[in-house]
């Protein structure tokens, strides 16, 4: 068992040693270890860290009822992603809300594939202070989920198509869309290393001669706005427009960037609450 008692002690012998992660390391560029870098520090000012290690409301109503309230962070978290996980932004933006929340005990799982994740999310895990990665074949996976049931505290989040029950799945199904007025309003290598696996489609003037990983789309800033993209990439005087109309934006210097819009903070917290009469107000 870890110290916090919630993942089983069998993952110790799956666990990626220091000289995987160090080989990646070497492995990653300097400039791609600074947009890994520049996503962790987005991903982490945008959690809004939390210095608190519990909270707790009391509240008496006119009606006499009180409502105690508490909430702590919850004591673990298990990240479970397969190979079919590539994008060091997109694990970045499901891991750091735990970790600015307080989450203390953290297990990133990758189920399946052939030898080691990608360099990019060796990094990223290194890089965010993870540990401790369980590299297990697929057919394990039920046997893990089995005994995380048995501790509800601890949360389980799943990303790409891990076969588990998740509280949370973040999965990209849709196309990323880009709009450039002008060649070098976004930084593209930024964009194609942090999105590896998307299908990365490219709109407006400044998108002329592009080639492979992006494809070009020709049409009016509207028709772009309508093709329901995963998420828009704008320069920032187009993104007041861009609001509303995809459920991420992003602009320059965010290209590396992801966001979860759908993961929700109390995910990474404990409540409880306490209703009684106080006696103090009508009836």
């Amino acid at each position: 068992m870890t110290r916090a008692g919630l993942f089983p002690a069998w993952i110790a012998g799956a666990l990626a040693g220091d000289a995987v992660f160090a080989r990646a390391y070497a492995a990653v560029s300097d400039p791609e270890r600074a947009l890994i870098k520049t996503a962790l520090a987005r991903s982490w000012e945008g959690s809004g860290p939390s210095e608190a290690l519990s909270r707790r409301t009391d509240t008496v109503l006119r009606s006499g009822l009180r409502a105690v309230g508490a909430s702590t962070p919850r004591p673990a978290l298990a990240l479970v992603f397969d190979s079919s996980e590539v994008s060091p932004a997109r694990l970045l933006a499901a891991l750091v809300p735990a970790l600015a929340a307080g989450v203390s005990e953290v297990l990133a799982v990758r189920l399946g594939g052939r030898g080691h994740p990608p360099a990019p999310l060796l990094v990223a895990l290194e890089l965010a202070g993870v540990e401790r990665l369980a590299l297990l074949p697929r057919e394990q996976g039920p046997r893990l989920c089995e005994h995380l049931a048995a501790h509800p505290a601890c949360l389980v989040l799943a990303l790409g198509s891990a076969p588990v029950p998740a509280a949370w799945r973040g999965r990209l199904e849709r196309p990323l869309g880009l709009w450039l007025d002008r060649p070098g309003d976004l930084d593209l290598q930024a964009v194609a290393f942090a999105q590896a696996d998307a299908a990365l489609e490219a709109w407006g003037p400044g998108a002329r001669g592009l080639a492979a990983p992006f494809v070009r789309r020709s049409g009016t800033f509207e028709s772009f706005l309508r093709q329901g993209y995963a998420a828009l990439y704008a320069p920032t005087a187009r993104h007041e427009a861009c609001l509303g109309r995809a459920p991420l934006v992003l602009g320059s210097g965010c290209e590396s960037c992801w966001l979860w819009p759908d993961l929700a903070a109390d995910l990474f917290f404990t409540h409880s609450t306490a209703w009684s009469l106080d006696g103090q107000g009508g009836r």
